[in-house]
């Protein structure tokens, strides 16, 4: 299986789109951090630490509308390549197909994840070091509760604080590492279930689009016809600050949990289609 991760990670370097999709995804956080730094109360009162926070996961935040798509094209069209080009039957003389779909999975995991870290820490970097660098004013409270911009809760953010809430209050940088392993899992979620669809279809439009999709699909279902707007997938994503809604503890399962289960799928579909995979 290493060596599967290994071939994986030297084509990924090879591939012309790997410099372009990170670059892409930097700006577009970088848009999100300018379009709130630019905003008066940012730059007077928050710094580049809330912009950040709020690039991820506001409402005028482009990374969380694109960022399934981006990790489906970096990499997760790796096996629908071999399927295409008939690589795959090759592959299967030299290994096992339960190593080589293993080996897919887990780079298809670490790829993404090292591609999210990368992007988010620039980003994070240099919108704490070109915008003021003080934290926000913790002292501020209301009736004992920290509260996000002025001394007094909005009506619309009580009651609060959630978990992750009131852990942006208490240690923030805690909460910075927490929000970026949550987005780091979700990009993980759906690069995977890209690789599980490309089990079933050599399409590369569906395999790289599917995901994405579906994001936005289900966000608008889940959203808008159903009335959950906190539990859409671009709410999952962070930042959990602001409103009722998922931000206890148990939030931090929903996708390692998804992952655990797309994983699976995809390992299960390949071992019951080796003769179709094979042809």
């Amino acid at each position: 299986m290493l060596c599967v991760v290994r071939e994986e990670w030297r084509r990924l370097l090879a591939r012309r789109q790997t410099a372009p999709l990170l670059l892409a995804a930097v700006l577009l956080l970088g848009i999100g951090v300018l379009s709130y730094a630019n905003q008066g109360w940012i730059t007077s009162r928050h710094s580049g630490f809330i912009a950040f926070q709020f690039a991820i996961g506001g409402p005028q935040a482009i990374w969380v509308g694109v960022f399934p798509l981006l990790a489906a094209l970096l990499s997760a069209d790796t096996f629908a390549w071999d399927r295409r080009t008939g690589f795959l039957r090759y592959a299967r003389s030299r290994r096992t197909l339960w190593e080589l779909a293993a080996g897919k999975a887990a780079a298809v995991a670490l790829i993404s994840a090292a591609w999210s870290v990368v992007v988010l820490g620039m980003v994070a970097a240099v919108s704490l070091i070109w915008l003021t660098p003080e934290l926000p004013p913790w002292h501020w409270t209301a009736s004992g509760q920290p509260t996000l911009t002025v001394p007094g809760p909005p009506a619309a953010l009580t009651p609060y604080p959630t978990f992750l809430h009131g852990l942006f209050f208490a240690s923030p940088w805690v909460y910075s590492a927490i929000l970026a392993l949550i987005v780091t899992a979700a990009v993980v979620f759906w690069a995977e279930l890209a690789l599980w669809i490309s089990a079933w279809t050599t399409n590369l439009y569906v395999v790289v689009g599917g995901p994405w999709l579906l994001y936005v699909l289900s966000s608008f279902v889940i959203g808008g016809a159903m009335g959950l707007g906190n539990w859409m997938p671009m709410v999952l994503s962070g930042p959990f600050v602001g409103g009722p809604g998922p931000g206890d503890q148990w939030v931090l399962l929903i996708w390692p949990l998804g992952v655990c289960l797309v994983v699976s799928g995809f390992l299960l579909t390949v071992l019951q289609k080796e003769r179709d995979l094979l042809g």
